[in-house]
């Protein structure tokens, strides 16, 4: 990522005047701080959809447990403490396959992005 971002930063700042680098500067760095949180509110919610479709909870886990391990990884860990010791493995196991899968869709998604966006940006001719 750092070398990414100072490569754009170099570019960015080479093709600008040196009375419009600090407007240019700040741009650039508007546009990290928005994609930055953009991206971790998009990928991040994916990540949770994924892991609440993919999450296969026992049927005799109870309903309050069930729907605190619905809500995230760390809340399943907490849901899976009142559980007997079974019981609460077999959820933890489940909520760690889900998770792993949320982040895996979420990651996949991620890089199809990058690769549309480098492909465009190839295509782009130049000046």
């Amino acid at each position: 990522m750092a070398l990414a971002l100072t490569s754009s930063t170099d570019t960015l700042l080479s093709a600008t005047s040196a009375d419009q680098a600090g407007g240019a500067a700040a741009v650039e760095k508007t546009g990290y701080e928005l994609g930055a949180g953009f991206g971790t509110t998009v990928f991040g919610s994916l990540a949770a959809a994924v892991y609440a479709g993919h999450l296969p909870l026992p049927a005799s886990v109870p309903e309050p447990a069930r729907a605190l391990a619905l809500s995230g990884p760390a809340q399943a860990e907490a849901a899976a403490s009142g559980l007997t010791w079974h019981l609460a493995d077999e959820l933890l196991d489940a909520a760690k396959a889900a998770c792993t899968t949320g982040l895996q869709v979420s990651a996949a998604v991620a890089c199809g992005l990058f690769l549309v966006a480098v492909l465009v940006s190839s295509g782009v001719p130049r000046r």
